[in-house]
């Protein structure tokens, strides 16, 4: 089980919490916290995290490397698919003019980006209110 202050994990038969000594209540819900302060950071609220962080690395590089990757990776399914389909467009456009290279080519960069700020926004959400914001 959990501290319901600290966070700290301890021994279920534990009465008190070997890092800050706060009572583990262990007749009563188990030293599990029901509390979540607004804004705190969900790591330390006394139970475990059910949602895994994004990397924003690597929903930047799945975006270098497939334009739409990063949204699908971060769990924005349908903008990733949208940024995947403008980029079929724009690239078969593109024989037509150059024009439509160069909006490929802002629309690659974009993707990249917004992905990055995505996967940071995620993270942000899963740590203070303990669910994702999509």
């Amino acid at each position: 089980m959990y501290c319901s202050k600290c966070g700290i994990e301890i021994d279920d038969s534990s009465s008190f919490c070997s890092h800050c000594g706060t009572s583990t209540n262990a007749g009563s819900n188990h030293g599990y916290s029901t509390y979540q302060e607004p804004g705190g950071d969900y790591r330390f609220q006394g139970y475990p995290h059910p949602y895994t962080e994004k990397s924003a690395g690597l929903a930047a590089v799945l975006s270098f490397l497939i334009i739409g990757g990063g949204h699908i990776y971060v769990g924005l399914v349908s903008k990733g698919v949208m940024f995947l389909v403008i980029a079929v467009v724009l690239t078969v456009l593109t024989f037509l003019t150059l024009f439509f290279g160069l909006a490929l080519l802002g629309l690659w960069i974009w993707g990249m980006y917004d992905s990055y700020n995505s996967a940071v926004e995620y993270n942000r959400c899963v740590m203070q209110r303990g669910n994702p914001p999509w």
